[in-house]
């Protein structure tokens, strides 16, 4: 009798299709910057002294910059959000762009390049990164800590979701009896795998969600979820 295997293929496109129903809430989690932090950071490179001086050269002296960006801190411990599936590191790894409310006046990028300018703020080709042990800098430390949890919060539940599918694919050869243990498995079927299962008869025998070892209802949740918040 025919049947559709989990070919590495099949299971591939399964397993995309599982990451993409949370790439949306990754991406929110990321783009979650509380408002106000580009400003500080900018008040916290320059004393209201130094900007006054800044200020008062003649137009076209001093380029002006609208937003920072920011990877994260140098010299940081080397702290992580963890759990079984998801790991995040607190400090670095975030690609952050923080927006000012006006353009502001900013030394030439290139002393910071090459480490003429010191004030705690470092800017490379790879990475734009703020000292941890700066004092000027503590501020940031609880609400980017707050921030990268987030991050950490909606990864989790993707990495937890595209276990918990790999885990039912590992536990069938075939897609008939996954899709009998596990209904909402269809909805990350490719079309034309879709297709062809239409076509074919199966009777196998069904496990249970304690056979597979996963949450299936809690599973069924995020799918339904997806298919009501996801756009048309």
């Amino acid at each position: 009798m025919a049947t559709v295997r989990f070919s590495l293929d099949l299971t591939d496109k399964i397993i995309d299709n599982a990451r993409e129903m949370f790439t949306e809430d990754i991406r929110k989690a990321r783009m979650n910057i509380p408002v106000g932090w580009g400003q500080k950071l900018y008040d916290s490179l320059f004393s209201a002294e130094v900007q006054a001086q800044m200020n008062a050269l003649p137009d076209g002296y001093m380029n002006t910059i609208t937003e920072f960006e920011l990877t994260g801190f140098k010299n940081a411990p080397d702290d992580v959000w963890q759990s079984a599936n998801t790991k995040v590191k607190t400090w670095t790894d975030v690609n952050v762009v923080l927006h000012l409310t006006s353009p502001l006046r900013f030394p030439d990028r290139d002393k910071w390049f090459n480490g003429k300018i010191d004030r705690g703020y470092y800017v490379s080709y790879g990475s734009k990164t703020l000292d941890f042990g700066r004092e000027e800098f503590k501020w940031l430390h609880e609400p980017f800590k707050k921030y990268t949890r987030g991050i950490f919060e909606a990864q989790k539940k993707q990495d937890d979701f595209v276990a918990g599918v790999q885990q039912i694919i590992s536990a069938y050869t075939t897609l008939a009896p996954a899709l009998k243990a596990w209904q909402p498995l269809w909805d990350l079927l490719p079309d034309e795998t879709k297709q062809r299962h239409k076509k074919i008869v199966d009777r196998p025998k069904v496990k249970t969600a304690q056979d597979i070892g996963v949450d299936l209802n809690k599973m069924t949740s995020a799918v339904a979820f997806n298919k009501l918040t996801r756009k048309r």
